[in-house]
């Protein structure tokens, strides 16, 4: 996509969050491709970001925005160092870093619920004479009632494939998926699909447009608990709501009249209403400022002690990860290289991908 846009030798480059999507590595090498392209050409570079960490490093100038407006403008160095304004440092000190100590409040582990046992996925490749490709090889996986599980790894590792499998939505090539003890067969049934429910990385994306909010949190309830009257669905909806701490009035609005964190916060309800054991969690703060990231870490760690919700928490931010997960599993080109708990991988990495992501970090 770089290459696309510099190709006819722009003289100013926008780039808007090119970076969010990315692992700790992978966004530091982007960054500095960005910063290089900008010095050898000598073209413009307008960041559009939430991370302000690369900024501090990567812009000259910086102009922090709230409302519309621009509240703080200046040398990135300036700013990083001392924000003055009080948007400006809220979002500083929500940026997710390892120097923050860890928490020490999380709930204890219950019995097992979900264990993969060598889970692998292998999908076909392209072309005539192309080799199917092993996107999960032979992984070991195991996360308890109200624990929260980080799968973290560099873009492309498998994590988004072992969730989908873990979830009911993707394939599962060999090994066998587990539940309380039993395995999970390729077709589940309505109660197993509801024991496991999904929430994405993209809030918006992942939500119909058209639709009422009060519709899409109830739409699984159609599918899962067809035994219910819309009087039954309306009274967990009603629930679900109120977990995810949304206002009920927000229950006749359409997804274009919410913010970003409301966004997730209804497709966090979407997922709740089914009254799961487990969250399968892909990327679902990676779209968000830090400050409204923080609210929605927030948020899975009371579901966590009230709830006792377990989590697989499928992401690349290792510092947020940090902050309400028991475990950590680090994945390497489909293979877990490393997992143990959170505090001895951050502490004492052994695995080479663990210390590029923790450096990064």
């Amino acid at each position: 996509m770089i290459a696309c846009a510099i190709a006819h030798r722009p003289r100013l480059l926008i780039a808007d969050e090119p970076v969010s999507a990315l692992d700790a590595h992978l966004r530091a090498e982007i960054m500095a491709l960005l910063t290089r392209l900008r010095r050898e050409t000598g073209m413009g570079l307008l960041l559009v970001s939430h991370d302000l960490a690369s900024l501090e490093h990567h812009a000259d100038r910086v102009l922090v925005m709230q409302g519309g407006q621009v509240v703080e403008a200046g040398a990135a160095s300036a700013i990083a160092a001392a924000p003055t304004h009080d948007y400006a440092k809220a979002l500083w000190a929500a940026t997710p870093s390892l120097r923050s100590p860890l928490p020490g409040d999380l709930p204890v582990p219950g019995a097992p619920l979900v264990e993969a046992r060598a889970l692998t996925v292998r999908f076909a490749g392209s072309g005539l004479f192309a080799k199917p490709v092993t996107a999960v090889d032979a992984v070991d996986l195991t996360v308890h009632q109200g624990e929260a599980v980080a799968l973290i790894g560099g873009s492309g590792s498998g994590k988004s494939t072992i969730g989908r499998a873990i979830a009911g939505l993707g394939p599962v090539s060999a090994g066998a998926i587990l539940w309380k003890g039993a395995p999970l067969p390729a077709r589940r049934s309505r109660e197993q699909r509801r024991m496991i429910q999904p929430v994405f990385q993209d809030p918006i994306a992942s939500i119909d447009p058209r639709w009422r909010v009060s519709d899409i949190i109830a739409e699984p309830l159609v599918h899962l608990r067809p035994d219910l009257t819309s009087w039954g669905r309306a009274g967990l909806v009603k629930k679900a709501l109120q977990m995810v701490e949304l206002d009920g009035a927000l229950a006749d609005r359409t997804p274009m009249a919410l913010s970003g964190g409301q966004a997730q916060r209804v497709a966090i309800a979407r997922a709740l209403v089914a009254e799961p054991e487990m969250l399968v969690l892909d990327e679902a703060t990676s779209a968000l400022d830090p400050l409204v990231a923080v609210q929605i870490v927030a948020l899975l760690k009371r579901l966590q002690r009230d709830q006792e919700i377990a989590m697989l928490v499928i992401t690349h931010d290792l510092a947020l990860a940090a902050q309400f997960c028991h475990l950590a599993a680090v994945l390497d080109a489909g293979r877990i290289v490393e997992q143990g708990p959170m505090t001895q991988l951050i502490a004492a990495p052994q695995a080479t991908m663990t210390q590029r992501l923790v450096a990064a970090s």
